[in-house]
C-alpha cells in the first residue's frame, strides 16, 4: 500500500472507532510485497488459501442490525482497478454498501447518503 493512501486509511479507521464505538474495522490484505518468483509463489498460495483480488480494504462492522459495509480507500489521486471494480459490483449485487473513498469527508458522506448511524464529531 503506497503512503498516501495508508495515511488516509489510518485516518478513516481512527474516525469510524470515534463515531462508532466498539466498531470492528478490519484491514483485507490484497498484496504480498514480493516481486519474482516468491512473488508469484506468495499470490498462488494466497489465492488458494481465500484471498480475493480487487476486495476492499476495509470491511466495516457495526451492529448487527446496521450489517456491514465495505470501503474502498485510495489515495486522492488514486484509482480503482478492474478486479476492485469487478469485487465491489459482485458485493453490490449481493445486496452490500460498497464505496471508494479518499478521505474521513467522503467516508462520512457514503455514511450519511446509506443511513449509517454514527455519532458526530469535528473533523
Amino acid at each position: 500500500m503506497a503512503q498516501p493512501e495508508l495515511k488516509v486509511q489510518i485516518s478513516i479507521i481512527k474516525w469510524l472507532r470515534a463515531v462508532m464505538p466498539g466498531v470492528i474495522v478490519q484491514h483485507c490484505v490484497n498484496e504480498h510485497g514480493k516481486r519474482g518468483k516468491a512473488g508469484m509463489i506468495a499470490a498462488m498460495r494466497n489465492k488458494s488459501a481465500g484471498m480475493l483480488p480487487g476486495f476492499p480494504d476495509l470491511i466495516v462492522l457495526p451492529y448487527a442490525t446496521t450489517g456491514p459495509f465495505f470501503l474502498e480507500v485510495k489515495a486522492p489521486k488514486g484509482r480503482v482497478s478492474p478486479a476492485q471494480t469487478a469485487v465491489h459490483d459482485m458485493l453490490r449485487h449481493k445486496g452490500y454498501r460498497v464505496a471508494v473513498v479518499r478521505s474521513v469527508e467522503e467516508t462520512r458522506e457514503f455514511m450519511r447518503a446509506n443511513h449509517i448511524g454514527f455519532n458526530e464529531v469535528e473533523l
